[in-house]
């Protein structure tokens, strides 16, 4: 029971028998602990309350004192006890139960007998809230665009750089600049508290690819966050997010999400709008270099993958001279190495080419560097010009 809740719910009766299962998926099926906190309601009639407990295991239930319990059975194992206390008719109480679970199996339950009634589970109807429920609206705390293939050494990099944490900073109503990555398939929002979010909660729609489908949905209790994965990149494309149908625990709605886009170009590494020859001879220009050199730059490594090298110039030579949002999205830069078998034999050759260019003896290391960024530039064209089958 220390330390921030895992999740926080309504139970309209303290009456569970989990077995071997976990209570909620969010929890563990040994090991976890659960406080319910509100108001008990007595019956039209005053007298002797007798309480009831069964659980495994322990368990401790305040009702009117919240200092000192009238049950206390915090063992392992399964517990059986009852307690008796003098309360008003129609009156409001306030109740507290402490339950933890260790191994094996789990339940807990909490009954009554009323004067003069019978044994049984307390009536939901006789439980309230202790305090005022939350009426204030969640809020989206900040908005990230990543992608699913981004090495964890290409994000610690954004980061550092001041792009954003796990991924690109979204103006929340705002639009981004051009982002020249090829594979921008993840769409993260973080709210100020936690919420009831699903896959189709967002929906995503641009100019060259109308909706964007959803192909996976994942959300972190701890961090409030929701990560919502696209069937498709945003490769080439203006595309606005909105959320829909999002709400806190007590019901309270996400307010409507301000005009906010996302403007992707592939390849389109000096942010211009337009993938062009200059787009590729920057690149060709840090070709073969990696994060910590000093020649690297994220936006020339436009496949995420923390090196900037042929594949970056394929996916260059592919969509150069589109301009933005002109024509649909490119694909993946994994689709274009893969178009055709004549394709993969162009590459390989290249690449011995490459290889073989930078073995030579008596280079020095600019004459090197010159050598390998004119045999991947023939790469390129080489896997360009091959025909497709």
């Amino acid at each position: 029971l220390a330390g921030s809740p895992v999740i926080v719910r309504d139970d309209a009766i303290i009456d569970f028998n989990w077995g071997t299962a976990a209570p909620d998926p969010r929890l563990p099926a040994d090991r976890f602990s659960v406080r319910w906190t509100g108001k008990i309601e007595t019956l039209g009639v005053a007298g002797q309350y007798r309480f009831d407990i069964i659980s495994n295991d322990g368990i401790r239930v305040w009702v009117n004192n919240l200092t000192t319990p009238i049950i206390d059975r915090w063992l392992l194992n399964s517990q059986f006890a009852n307690a008796t206390i003098p309360l008003e008719a129609n009156t409001k109480y306030d109740i507290k139960v402490e339950y933890f679970e260790n191994t094996l199996t789990s339940n807990v339950s909490v009954r009554w007998t009323p004067p003069g009634g019978t044994l049984a589970p307390i009536p939901a109807a006789q439980f309230s809230q202790s305090v005022d429920v939350e009426t204030t609206p969640p809020q989206i705390a900040d908005i990230r665009v990543a992608s699913s293939a981004w090495t964890s050494a290409f994000e610690s990099e954004l980061a550092a750089q001041g792009w954003g944490d796990s991924g690109v900073d979204v103006p929340v109503g705002g639009t981004t600049a051009v982002l020249p990555w090829s594979n921008l398939n993840q769409v993260s929002v973080r709210f100020d508290s936690d919420v009831l979010a699903a896959a189709d909660s967002l929906v995503v729609n641009g100019v060259n690819v109308a909706s964007y489908g959803i192909a996976d949905f994942s959300y972190d209790y701890t961090t409030f966050t929701g990560t919502w994965t696209l069937a498709e990149p945003i490769a080439l494309d203006r595309a606005t997010i909105s959320l829909a149908g999002v709400t806190d625990i007590v019901g309270n709605s996400l307010p409507a999400l301000p005009t906010t886009t996302i403007r992707s170009a592939a390849g389109d590494v000096d942010g211009n709008g337009t993938i062009a020859a200059a787009d590729r001879t920057a690149v060709v220009a840090r070709a073969f270099t990696g994060i910590g050199h000093a020649s690297y730059s994220l936006r020339h490594d436009t496949n995420g993958d923390g090196y900037i090298n042929t594949h970056d110039l394929v996916l260059l030579q592919q969509a150069e001279a589109q301009p933005l949002a002109a024509r649909r999205a490119v694909r993946a830069e994994a689709a274009v190495r893969h178009e055709s078998a004549a394709r993969r034999i162009a590459v390989d050759r290249a690449l011995a080419a490459v290889s073989d260019s930078a073995s030579q003896p008596g280079q020095t290391a600019e004459l090197r560097a010159r050598r390998l960024a004119r045999t991947s530039l023939r790469l390129v064209d080489a896997a360009l010009d091959s025909p497709t089958q």
